[in-house]
């Protein structure tokens, strides 16, 4: 027997969003994560951005089943920013269900899949350095 669960999709995209700073606001808003728009150069108009040791979160607004992560970085400098990054899923009580860390080379993308699947509401970015991300996509069902 084979079950079919539907096509993965975008759970992220238009999601209430919050960062840790915006020193640049409303430049760097923590919304330009979630606008459907990949355009990673600063110019675009669609780039978020910190101020160091930052975190963004994003409510996707019910329980989900979390399959993966896929972020676009800024290109037009600073690629590097991106290479330690740590990813949190949190429960609607804001408990911790699983903490990953990513380790990348200068990543225009970086992308991130559990094990397996998992039930989750909110996902966090963390890092040490000055966060800036075009777009993160939250993918599930």
């Amino acid at each position: 027997e084979v079950e079919v669960y539907g096509a993965l999709s975008n759970l992220a995209l238009g999601k209430p969003t919050y960062q840790s700073s915006t020193p640049l606001f409303p430049a760097g808003s923590s919304d330009k994560a979630v606008d459907g728009n990949t355009n990673g150069y600063w110019s675009g108009g669609s780039v978020t951005h910190g101020s160091g040791n930052d975190w963004w979160t994003v409510d996707l607004g019910g329980m989900y089943s979390i399959h993966s992560v896929k972020i676009y970085n800024r290109l037009d400098c600073c690629k590097e920013r991106l290479n330690i990054i740590h990813i949190l899923i949190f429960d609607a009580s804001y408990q911790i269900l699983k903490i990953e860390t990513v380790i990348s080379s200068s990543p225009e993308i970086v992308e991130w899949s559990p094990d397996a699947p998992i039930t989750g509401k909110m996902v966090q970015i963390q890092n040490a350095n000055i966060l800036h991300m075009a777009e993160v996509e939250v993918y599930g069902i």
